[in-house]
């Protein structure tokens, strides 16, 4: 466990594609957001979920609404910068059940200085799976207010790293696979 990384999960989603609260939605035996959190549990100091749903309550952990509503997951990056105390603030989405806790720490390792870590397979980033340095928080919000709504592009103003996790983990290649509809439920 790193003492010094808060972890946000991003719940505040449209849902759109899934027609229901997409983290609450039940994947093989139990809702979604709970692998997440098994994962998060085990590698950051404190554990928080960017949503403004009150159902997310019963999981038992610190709820906080999104600072600025409506601009997306990079609207969810600066609630989760601002609102943790933590050195590095962990940023990803509810909706990816086969994370590995050996991943978030080797990633921590592999930041050697850098302002963000964003997870790759194959050379094509997930920008839901990314380690900040809390002290971008102001430059990240300058960002949004001029209207940067694509997380790749904000990662083009900072000091970021790519950490390809190819060939890193045995059955990696479903690593990052999203649950975005119902269709998605039945695949594992």
């Amino acid at each position: 466990m790193i003492e010094q990384l808060g972890a946000y999960i991003l719940a505040g989603g449209k849902s759109s594609r899934m027609g229901q609260e997409k983290g609450l939605v039940m994947y093989k035996d139990k809702p979604l957001i709970n692998y997440a959190l098994a994962i998060v549990v085990q590698t950051a100091g404190s554990v928080s979920i960017v949503t403004a749903n009150p159902l997310y309550a019963s999981l038992g952990y610190d709820l906080v609404a999104d600072e600025t509503p409506g601009l997306g997951p990079a609207g969810g990056v600066y609630t989760a910068l601002k609102n943790s105390s933590a050195e590095f603030v962990l940023v990803l989405g509810c909706d990816m059940p086969n994370l590995k806790p050996e991943l978030i720490l080797s990633m921590f390792d592999a930041m050697n200085g850098a302002e963000v870590i964003v997870a790759a397979q194959n050379g094509v980033v997930e920008p839901l799976l990314a380690i900040y340095k809390n002290s971008i928080a102001q430059q990240w919000y300058q960002y949004l207010e001029s209207g940067t709504r694509k997380m790749t592009d904000f990662f083009n103003h900072f000091d970021c790293r790519i950490f390809e996790t190819s060939g890193l983990f045995i059955g990696d290649e479903n690593l990052f696979m999203n649950i975005n509809t119902p269709g998605d439920l039945g695949n594992s």
